[in-house]
């Protein structure tokens, strides 16, 4: 059995922790077709992202101004990828759960 005070307060390592919980939260239970159908609507946002910055450097745009100009996206891309990362070591076990 776990307990759990919500009273307590939680700390992270990194923003990376906090952007992971946050997906975890968002997906938490048990894995499903419907859960895989949006984690790959998830997944379609950041190819999306990936050709929005091939663009912008194809037209010359500084590093600078790409990591600003999506620098929420790329900040939450790392914790996306070790949440589909668990999904995928989940899909091998054919059963499992989303949690924090």
């Amino acid at each position: 059995m776990v307990w759990w005070n919500p009273a307590e307060k939680l700390s992270y390592d990194s923003v990376d922790e906090v952007y992971y919980k946050e997906y975890m939260d968002k997906y938490y239970g048990p894995l499903t077709a419907k859960t895989n159908e949006l984690l790959d609507e998830e997944r379609v946002k950041y190819d999306r992202l990936s050709d929005n910055i091939a663009y912008d450097m194809a037209q010359g745009k500084s590093e600078s101004y790409i990591n600003i100009k999506y620098k929420d996206e790329l900040s939450r891309q790392e914790a996306f990828n070790k949440l589909t990362a668990h999904v995928d070591y989940l899909k091998t076990l054919n059963e499992g759960w989303l949690f924090f």
